[in-house]
């Protein structure tokens, strides 16, 4: 909503927010001259409409100039994301005074979604399947700061903005963080813990979605989710346990489980060989239980009259996992 308030101190800076109906702050320049400062415009918008978070010039000039960004952001036209001045303005002119506020926002951050999208989808052929798919993902992590590697979008996005110049940086940029931005695993377990609740949980608890995941291949690549692809790792999971799982939980939580028999270790095109549970056990069990059988084929040969496969439940495989080496088959 607009607010028609008169603001006598706004006289000083030559009408620059006088007109109530004006969108956002890049229809009053900025810094320019008549405006006054960026901090200057700012406060007096702030003092107009959102006095319960900044009551005083002085207190809203100094928390402006301390901002921890440098050089200070001021920002574009239209912005809603992003730690600027011009995202925040743009709030403060709906009437959105916390998210306005320089230090309680939620959504003038440091790191912007779009950005990160334009440069995911540029620069990281097979990270996301849609820009909005990649939105979806990005507005369900925390901000957190451009020169801290968390499970954060700002962490993503300052290597997402590496990518047109070092491919390798998609790794980090990418879902499932790469083990810098975010361990795969965990953002697998935060996803499912967002996503699959209730009757669709994948897990019976977070540890257990923690150990399970640990014996899945983590090292896979950013389009591992691909439908021509489908291979069997963390990354490939973690595709189903994001926005896919919000629209139909009852469908695709049980895609992000270890066994399934559609996605992610099942051979592309979703059709399933009669035991298909015996292509992700015996990727686990070569892996954590060397010895126990001689090849992958002699594994596939044994898993396929193992009883629970002869009756897995289609929808979510056998309950013979997990594997690890203090409790490999005998």
């Amino acid at each position: 909503m607009n607010h028609r308030v008169a603001l006598p101190i706004l006289v000083l800076l030559s009408g620059c927010l006088t007109d109530p109906e004006l969108p956002t702050c890049a229809e009053f320049p900025l810094g320019q001259e008549g405006c006054g400062t960026p901090c200057e415009v700012y406060c007096e918008l702030m003092l107009s409409d959102c006095s319960e978070v900044y009551n005083t010039e002085a207190r809203c000039m100094n928390d402006c100039a301390n901002e921890p960004v440098t050089p200070f952001v001021v920002g574009t036209q239209g912005d809603r994301e992003g730690n600027s001045l011009s995202c925040r303005i743009s709030y403060a002119l709906e009437g959105e005074c916390a998210e306005a506020s320089l230090n309680s926002t939620t959504q003038c951050t440091g790191a912007s979604c779009g950005d990160y999208c334009d440069l995911m989808m540029s620069n990281c052929e097979g990270a996301y399947p849609s820009v909005d798919y990649c939105l979806a993902v990005c507005g369900a992590l925390a901000p957190g700061s451009l020169t801290v590697d968390a499970n954060t979008v700002a962490c993503r996005l300052s290597y997402a903005e590496q990518t047109a110049t070092d491919p390798s940086a998609c790794d980090a940029a990418s879902m499932s963080g790469g083990n810098v931005c975010g361990d795969p695993c965990e953002v697998y377990c935060d996803f499912l813990d967002m996503n699959c609740t209730g009757a669709n949980a994948v897990y019976a608890d977070r540890s257990t979605c923690l150990a399970t995941c640990n014996l899945m291949d983590g090292q896979g690549g950013i389009d591992d989710w691909s439908f021509s692809l489908e291979r069997d790792t963390v990354q490939c999971r973690l595709y189903h346990a994001g926005p896919p799982a919000v629209l139909e939980p009852a469908t695709h939580c049980n895609h992000a489980g270890v066994y399934n028999s559609v996605h992610c270790g099942v051979p592309p095109g979703g059709v399933a060989p009669p035991a298909w549970p015996c292509i992700t056990y015996c990727d686990l069990v070569m892996e954590h239980c060397p010895g126990v059988y001689a090849s992958e084929m002699e594994c596939t040969t044994m898993c396929a009259l193992i009883p629970e496969v002869l009756t897995a439940d289609p929808a979510t495989g056998p309950d013979i996992y997990p594997v690890s080496s203090l409790t490999c088959p005998m």
